[in-house]
């Protein structure tokens, strides 16, 4: 993950907003054309994490789109960083909000990717 004083310039760069912030961790607005991009960024328990929606008021949530997705990997994540997108078993799921979509990656480990001709 970069640098928390780089990724911070970057938001509020945009027009982004923190709006909460902890020891591990914060949370920010980050606005788009139409909506507006939530996100909740921590970095706590040997994992980066970041959960991302969207939404153009309170009533009018949803899930990110591709586009957005890849704009906070290269805001919150260095261009040399895997990261990835979880698809647990069915009995894992926790559902704590319909419409985010989180980014992931160990900060011990390196992800193994499948070979760039099979992607």
């Amino acid at each position: 993950m970069k640098k928390t004083d780089k990724i911070l310039r970057t938001i509020r760069k945009c027009g982004g907003e923190i709006i909460n912030s902890g020891e591990d961790g914060f949370a920010c607005v980050i606005p788009r054309a139409e909506y507006y991009l939530c996100i909740v960024c921590s970095w706590g328990k040997n994992w980066e994490h970041v959960s991302i929606h969207a939404e153009i008021n309170k009533e009018q949530q949803f899930c990110p789109f591709w586009e957005d997705m890849c704009y906070i990997k290269h805001s919150f994540f260095k261009d040399s960083e895997t990261v990835i997108q979880y698809h647990p078993p069915r009995k894992c799921y926790v559902n704590n909000h319909p419409h985010v979509l989180h980014l992931w990656r160990p900060q011990k480990w390196e992800i193994v990717l499948p070979p760039i001709w099979m992607v």
